[in-house]
């Protein structure tokens, strides 16, 4: 039987990392589902050596975030903060020893 391959082409591209290290790319991506109008929902990706871009669903930049050398990112919906309030985190693992996961948005 013979192999069968399918092409899979993308629809949209995000624009180049703003300072990539060592010919890096925005990787380890985490999406931002905004919860009341979906088309302002936001890709976040990690570029080592540099921090965090936020990237719209178009592919453009929206943020740069210079924050060291992240590693993994995430997003975790409906945290509680002590007054109350629900509020999204997008937050990121850090490759360096003595420093703190960065949460932003």
């Amino acid at each position: 039987m013979p192999n069968s391959f399918v092409t899979i082409v993308a629809d949209v591209e995000t624009e180049p990392v703003r300072e990539a290290v060592d010919q890096d790319a925005a990787d380890d991506p985490a999406i931002w589902v905004h919860p009341l109008d979906s088309s302002q929902s936001l890709v976040y990706g990690t570029v080592k050596g540099f921090g965090i871009e936020a990237y719209d669903l178009a592919g453009k930049r929206k943020f740069s975030y210079p924050i060291g050398n992240p590693n993994n990112i995430d997003v975790a919906y409906g945290f509680v903060l002590s007054e109350g309030r629900a509020v999204d985190l997008v937050g990121c693992s850090e490759r360096e020893k003595e420093r703190n996961p960065a949460f932003f948005h």
